[in-house]
């Protein structure tokens, strides 16, 4: 109809308005965006001209890149255990979780030998250091930072920056993190990498030990047990060492030297604030230091701030006068220990009871049994405890180290090891000088190379003279060996026992023996021998304590008290803290203790110092207290201290402060024991009570060396008189106090050098007679750690090297620069002094008389004299180092010896010693006229 087509025709007329209008809208859209785009790359897209044309699409976008792997993978198969951190581990794979509040704790790391190679100073239970640690995230990883504490300012001055700025930390380990929970900020990091690296050191002193340096070997080192405990983690790791040079490596403590096991503990344990108040050091007592430098006040007289290092002990009860502490000091005894040892080991430990009654504690010290408890390891610085250790060589006898804050001197663990082989020596005075050899032939090598200032002066002196006399004479391998297990060599090893002790009472047992009071074959008697032990024990938990040896102590007894039982009782052998040499009676009837484990007054005092509550807030507050118990001292003589560098320093100047020694009058001491060797060696008995029928005469070789090693030691150390001078450590305005400095009596020191010219530069001063002498038979065993085919060895025994060796080291003692530097500041001080010139008027007489004799005859012994003694003048002549008096009388004396030589050839001698005497002109004549020209 119309009005369809009309209604129709308007839709259409609509629509093309719509489609008009959205041609538009298209037109002008595609006109902006034309604008807005940059030109049209013609070869992009599809298009007439290419229709083959695609174009690229558009890259990814990139993936969100994590800076650490995934928590859960990470930690995929692994076991926790959780404890001070989290541990994870998977196999080998050691990962230690830490969160946030981590990186603002202290912690303790704490390294120990847990199993060593049975020699060599690598033993099990042997500290190897500590070190306040912590921890601090830098971009990808953890650093274990050991803090810094020697140097320190207050907080709040002005100087903390400075010291900030000027002493650094050192960045022990970097561990990479590996990775990180979001939720909580807890890391990841590779803990093992630690554990499996050399931390410990122990290839620094792998040459020391076994000859060659020596590598980890990785494919053969792996991480063992590892415990979790609130305030600590405990991580044991099983090292193989191989040496570069395994021929030089040689140990028969190890199944093959190619691959060295050797076990390390790592302890890593929390530090808290317990509240410790440190306490001021003071000189007159003796204790182990913890030192730093407090920049904070200028006012005082130094920056050092010296702290003792003590247990933390606090009272229960801190009005009573004696309180038992809230936690005691504990000592477990290891299961190691043998059984038939444990009660002398307890009594040993707990001695110290009573020096802690006097400081106002009951119970503060106390000996437990290791507990039977999978959890319990020594290592473990949680516990305390006395160690048993096996090892083919003594190393150090017994040592008490322990471990200490050294941000404040507080004690918080301690283990004491005891060497089988020293205990074993003191029970049955066997001693295998003769044998097996403490120092290895690349050891003994190297000593005649080496520059003889680094060389300990014992060592030395040996070393100048066999290059002095064309080089080391056949026996001097044993006679070195020998000469390093004496009490005076100690002075290098200051702070163990080692081979001294064991030849102590392996010369106490043979003293028993050659005197007839124990049957051959028998060992010392359990009473001995238990009171040798509680003293061993006593001494070494006194380190344990924070006590320093005091080497001066045995000197308050004087020596008609020395066998008065009812004197030894009350007082002691001075000070536990000594190293005291067995107490052998000249004759069996006026025997007293051999040994006495028991403190001295000495021991109480020292304790009470630092031990004892004092009411105030701060370390200065302690002082007045303080200083009243130190300025004891002054007026009571048995609280004299003196310690390691008071008697191994080359220039120490107190003959009373000296290891091995006893007495008030050390000189009738050492005369009485060089007397009673040379008695034992002579009276003709020593055979018949020493050996059995079926006996070895190894055996009574090793007792004969036992008795010239102690004519050896009476005679040196004779020489400390010269000299010599008292010292005290008095302060100024103690009642009593003394002069720091007090010369010795010149009568004395004349004493002391006619003992060690008469008795010791003498043809017999080692007497053996020749019967013996054929009856000394060295060890025929040849196997692993026997060896029989060492250089320099012998089948019979090297007396004239013996006694050539002794009276070097009297003549180079008596001719030491430094002590004749000694004698002659004293000549400055003392009316009638001993001078150097009376020292070289006396060697060179007593030397060389024998040429006025009538007839002339010199023995084998006296012509060996004369060469030592010549060859110190040449070379104390011809050395520009030593001092000009020295040098000038030396020359002198040249002169002198060579004149008198001169006038015994004129008496016209044959044979052996015309040609000893030719020669001996012929040398002090080049060394004469060899010298006049280069001065010239």
């Amino acid at each position: 109809t119309a009005a369809d087509a009309d209604s129709a025709a308007a839709a259409d007329s609509a629509a093309a308005e719509a489609d008009s209008a959205a041609a538009a809208d298209s037109t002008a859209t595609e006109a902006d965006s034309a604008a807005a785009a940059p030109p049209r790359d013609p070869w992009r897209g599809q298009n007439e001209e290419f229709p083959w044309y695609t174009p690229p699409k558009p890259p990814p976008e990139p993936e969100k890149e994590e800076p650490y792997g995934d928590w859960e993978k990470s930690l995929k198969f692994t076991e926790p255990q959780e404890g001070l951190f989290t541990i994870h581990r998977k196999r080998q794979e050691v990962h230690l979780e830490i969160a946030p509040e981590d990186l603002a704790r202290t912690y303790l790391l704490a390294v120990t030998l847990s199993r060593g190679i049975g020699s060599n100073r690598i033993l099990g239970g042997s500290t190897m250091g500590t070190a306040v640690v912590r921890l601090q995230r830098q971009d990808d990883a953890i650093r274990m930072i050991e803090i810094n504490p020697r140097f320190r300012a207050d907080a709040d001055s002005a100087l903390a920056r400075s010291v900030e700025l000027s002493y650094g930390e050192s960045i022990l380990f970097s561990f990479p993190i590996v990775s990180e929970r979001e939720e909580d900020g807890h890391l990841l990091v590779d803990f093992g990498s630690f554990l499996l690296s050399d931390y410990a050191g122990l290839e620094i002193r792998m040459p020391y030990a076994i000859g060659s340096p020596a590598r980890i070997d990785r494919d053969r080192s792996a991480i063992g047990t590892i415990k979790a405990f609130p305030e600590n983690l405990e991580f044991d790791v099983s090292f193989t060492f191989v040496p570069v040079k395994p021929e030089n490596a040689r140990l028969v403590s190890v199944p093959d030297s190619r691959y060295i096991p050797v076990g390390v503990h790592y302890s890593l344990s929390l530090l808290e604030d317990t509240g410790y108040r440190p306490r001021l050091a003071d000189s007159r007592t003796g204790y182990f230091l913890t030192v730093h430098q407090d920049f904070s006040d200028d006012a005082r007289r130094t920056y050092f701030r010296r702290y003792i290092n003590r247990w933390h002990l606090v009272k229960k009860d801190s009005a009573a006068e004696l309180s038992e502490p809230i936690q005691p000091i504990i000592y477990y005894i290891d299961h190691t220990v043998p059984e038939a040892y444990v009660p002398w080991i307890k009594e040993g430990i707990e001695l110290w009871q009573g020096a802690f009654e006097a400081a106002g504690f009951k119970k503060a010290i106390v000996a437990l049994p290791a507990p039977d408890d999978p959890d319990f390891a020594p290592e473990d610085v949680r516990y305390n405890t006395v160690r048993w250790a096996v090892s083919t060589q003594p190393s150090y006898g017994a040592i008490g180290p322990s471990r200490v804050d050294p941000r404040t001197g507080q004690i918080l663990d301690a283990d004491v090891l005891i060497e089988a082989s020293m205990v074993h020596a003191w029970k049955t005075g066997w001693s295998r000088m003769t044998g097996q050899k403490p120092i290895q032939d690349a050891q003994l090598a190297e000593l005649w190379g080496r520059d003889l200032s680094t060389l300990p002066p014992e060592v030395a002196w040996l070393a100048e003279m066999t290059g002095e006399m064309g080089g080391a004479p056949a026996g001097a391998r044993d006679w070195i060996a020998w000469q390093t297990q004496l009490p005076e060599p100690l002075r290098w090893q200051a702070g163990e026992l080692g081979r001294a002790l064991a030849l102590g009472g392996a010369l106490a047992h043979t003293a028993m023996v050659a005197q007839g009071l124990i049957e051959p074959g028998a060992p010392m008697p359990d009473s001995i021998l238990a009171e040798a032990m509680k003293w061993l024990v006593c001494h070494e938990v006194g380190h344990t304590l924070g006590l320093r040896h005091n080497f001066k102590s045995s000197s308050v007894i004087p020596y008609e008290k020395l066998h008065d039982r009812d004197y030894i009782d009350r007082h002691g052998f001075g000070s536990v803290m000594e190293y005291v040499p067995p107490n052998i009676s000249p004759t069996p009837e006026g025997q007293g203790y051999y040994y006495r484990g028991r403190l001295g007054d000495y021991d109480r005092w020292v304790i009470r110092y630092g031990y004892t509550p004092i009411d105030a807030q701060t370390p200065e507050g302690e002082l007045p207290v303080l200083q009243a118990i130190a300025a004891e001292a002054a007026a009571d003589p048995h609280l004299t201290y003196a310690t390691d560098e008071d008697a191994y320093m080359p220039a120490a100047v107190d003959p009373l402060t000296a290891a091995f020694d006893i007495s008030g009058d050390p000189l009738a001491w050492r005369r009485d024991m060089l007397q009673l060797a040379r008695g034992l060696l002579t009276d003709g008995r020593l055979e018949e009570r020493a050996m059995g029928d079926g006996d070895d005469y190894l055996y009574l070789r090793s007792m004969t060396m036992r008795l010239i090693w102690q004519i050896y030691a009476s005679l040196n150390g004779a020489d400390r008189f010269l000299g010599g001078q008292y010292f005290h450590r008095d302060h100024k305005g103690d009642p009593g106090g003394r002069d720091p400095l007090v010369p010795v009596d010149p009568a004395r020191q004349r004493a002391a050098l006619r003992m060690m010219l008469e008795e010791g530069l003498r043809d017999d001063v080692l007497p053996v007679p020749p019967e013996l002498l054929n009856r000394l038979a060295p060890s025929r065993w040849g196997h692993w750690g026997s060896s029989i085919w060492g250089r320099g060895f012998r089948m019979d025994f090297p007396l004239h090297d013996m006694v050539m060796w002794t009276h070097l080291g009297l003549i180079y003692r008596l001719t030491d620069p430094t002590r004749l530097t000694l004698v002659g500041e004293l000549a400055h001080k003392q009316a009638d002094a001993v001078t150097a010139a009376e020292i070289f008027d006396g060697l060179t007489e007593t030397v060389w008389a024998p040429l006025d004799s009538q007839p002339l005859r010199l023995s084998s012994f006296r012509r060996n004299m004369q060469r030592v003694h010549a060859g110190r003048l040449i070379q104390l002549w011809t050395n520009a180092g030593v001092p000009p008096e020295p040098r000038a009388l030396a020359r002198m004396h040249i002169v002198r010896v060579r004149d008198r030589v001169a006038r015994a050839l004129e008496r016209g001698p044959g044979g052996e010693l015309r040609a000893h005497l030719e020669d001996l002109e012929a040398r002090l004549t080049r060394a004469l006229e060899a010298t006049m020209e280069v001065g010239s």
